[in-house]
């Protein structure tokens, strides 16, 4: 799952890709290491980590520059030793692909087995998004929502990077709407796990 930086420690944005031409747009992560973001708190009882990957290009049918994808990951306690991931949920454009509990085949080790590729579409549907998937991957670079800079938060907080697209176009980090996706993405029938 290819990604590059949203956001400078400056505050500056990425320009995104220009969505005409090649899906990819003949590149494949960035030079300089791709960049997760992830915000976490607790949760109706259960510790919520939500993470965010930018791509810089749509690739939907008719394209468009930036593309927010996000899984979160709930666990019993980030403090344990052996903290259990307790299930997940990943964004789909419109809709959540969600997992309570997560099957051992979707895990390595302590870690959640997430895949987001362009080509594999649903066109009838016309979704993209994350997936759990069996195979190891790479693990890829991080950064905490408190380990940005005052001036990165206030540009993910309040740049419109493509609302027009819908969920996939806006920031799930940001203060106004994080809490409501992890309402939305709850994975668990009762009110706690």
């Amino acid at each position: 799952m290819p990604s590059v930086s949203a956001v400078q420690a400056d505050g500056a944005v990425s320009g995104g890709l220009n969505y005409s031409g090649k899906p990819r747009g003949g590149c494949k992560g960035s030079k300089l290491g791709s960049q997760i973001y992830a915000r976490s708190t607790w949760h109706r009882g259960i510790w919520a980590i939500m993470y965010a990957w930018y791509l810089p290009k749509g690739y939907a049918v008719g394209g468009h520059r930036h593309f927010w994808g996000h899984a979160t990951v709930w666990i019993d306690n980030p403090a344990l030793e052996n903290a259990q991931i307790l299930g997940a949920s990943m964004s789909g454009q419109g809709t959540y692909n969600i997992l309570a509990p997560v099957e051992p085949k979707f895990l390595e080790g302590s870690s959640l087995k997430l895949n987001f590729d362009a080509f594999v579409l649903d066109f009838a549907q016309g979704r993209q998004g994350l997936s759990c998937v069996e195979e190891t991957g790479e693990s890829q670079d991080l950064i905490t929502w408190g380990q940005l800079t005052e001036e990165a938060r206030n540009t993910l907080n309040t740049y419109e990077f493509y609302p027009y697209v819908g969920e996939m176009g806006i920031v799930p980090l940001k203060d106004e709407v994080f809490n409501g996706l992890l309402n939305a993405t709850w994975p668990f029938s009762s009110a706690s796990a």
